[in-house]
């Protein structure tokens, strides 16, 4: 009886394959390009091969909603030098969202504040994030895309509470700061927070189901900046719950989670 390769073996079979191909008229090839090898060379953080590609005439990849753009990989290596050098080679800030949440959720201000100087837009949103819903399936929850023509603003309502109001949508930027990451801390979050309302974000910025960020921060430690800055505690979404009511909810559910039985 035959024996079969182990999956280690059949894996590194399989590369060797990929790195042989093109040696023969049978064989298949798959080259990076420029954009790819640009995207990489930035993710490492490699200044001197990122200076290389854009000579060698490979542009920056845009944002979209299956990709990361360039940016977002520069961004990601923390590398400010490479983010510099992106934008002033072509990269556009103005509706890169991503860029923009991944500085903020690293704790890097002077990223964020580089971003915005170029042009990141305050009314930018997300093109990756799809609008959902939590509605009940056989095993539990399961998160489902609400389609195009429920989200129309006159519909809208409506069919949040068909999700019993459990709606997940694109958020606005000052929301951004809501992101954790390696190097996030309080402070961090609230620099850029602030770095945002003095180039004139709306502290009452809803995303589309209305809700605000201090309906998510209340209680919380951005709560007084927003308050001090404009938020409006008693702003409603539309299922008509302010931030006082969210706060309820989360404390209902952290009794519940501390009421809980335990082996």
């Amino acid at each position: 009886m035959r024996r079969l390769p182990n999956a280690a073996a059949l894996l590194t079979a399989i590369l060797s394959a990929v790195a042989c191909a093109g040696s023969s008229a049978s064989g298949f090839r798959y080259r990076l390009t420029g954009s790819d090898q640009l995207d990489m060379a930035a993710r490492r953080g490699d200044l001197a091969r990122v200076t290389q590609l854009l000579d060698a005439g490979a542009r920056p990849v845009p944002p979209a909603p299956l990709t990361e753009s360039t940016l977002w990989f520069a961004v990601q290596s923390g590398d400010i030098s490479i983010v510099r050098l992106l934008l002033d080679r072509g990269a556009d800030p103005r509706a890169d969202f991503e860029a923009f949440v991944a500085a903020a959720a690293m704790g890097r201000v002077d990223i964020a504040t580089l971003l915005l100087e170029r042009g990141a837009g305050l009314d930018m949103r997300s093109v990756r994030q799809d609008v959902t819903g939590w509605a009940a399936g056989p095993g539990g929850f399961d998160q489902v895309r609400i389609p195009e023509a429920d989200l129309a603003p006159e519909r809208f309502a409506e069919t949040m509470r068909r999700f019993d109001c459990q709606v997940s949508a694109p958020i606005p930027l000052t929301h951004a700061t809501l992101g954790y990451g390696d190097g996030s801390t309080p402070e961090t979050r609230r620099q850029v927070l602030e770095l945002l309302f003095d180039r004139g974000a709306d502290p009452n910025a809803t995303d589309l189901t209305g809700g605000t960020l201090l309906m998510l921060e209340y209680g919380f430690e951005l709560d007084s900046l927003l308050r001090a800055r404009g938020a409006d505690p008693d702003r409603a979404d539309l299922c008509g719950r302010t931030a006082a009511d969210y706060e309820a909810r989360r404390a209902a559910r952290r009794a519940r989670w501390e009421s809980r039985p335990r082996p």
